[in-house]
């Protein structure tokens, strides 16, 4: 039983699918495995795939370090090699995602001062109130930077909504 992931962050059961293979690529690599070494022609029938778009496909894995393409000919690389290859590209991905998050919450302190200058400059006539407003401004951007490093489970998180 294959299915894929309709939305992201939703389980799916073909693995390379997971990892990015699009399923017309996960068909390929599969018959390419069982006829181990094959031409255009033979990786098209065996996938039940047109020939126009078998050539695309295998090119998207050769690029992608799962099959290599020798003399007119596709062989699969090992599994073990294929999936190894596909997790730290997607390690890679992931840890340029998690610096871009770091350097937008990197900035909210700049952008908290922003927002406070703002409200002291609305409320110059009351010095106490934007010294309430900053304090209260500071301890929310504080709070949510805490929130980010330990997660709530959704237990706590059902205890605190009662």
């Amino acid at each position: 039983m294959r299915t894929t992931s309709t939305r992201a962050g939703e389980p799916s059961a073909d693995p390379l699918a997971q990892l990015g293979l699009s399923p017309a690529q996960t068909s390929l690599y599969a018959a390419v495995l069982r006829l181990h070494r094959a031409g255009l022609d033979e990786i098209a029938l065996a996938a039940d795939t047109p020939l126009d778009e078998v050539a695309g496909e295998l090119a998207g894995l050769v690029r992608l370090g799962a099959v290599d393409e020798q003399a007119g000919e596709y062989l699969a690389r090992h599994p073990a090699a294929t999936i190894g290859r596909l997790i730290a590209a997607r390690l890679d991905r992931l840890a340029q995602e998690s610096r871009q998050i770091d350097d937008v919450l990197a900035a909210i302190g700049g952008l908290t001062d922003q927002y406070d200058a703002g409200r002291d400059h609305q409320t110059c006539t009351s010095p106490s109130s934007s010294s309430a407003a900053r304090t209260n401004s500071t301890k929310a951007s504080s709070d949510w930077r805490s929130s980010r490093r330990r997660p709530i489970s959704s237990r706590q998180s059902r205890t605190k909504e009662q």
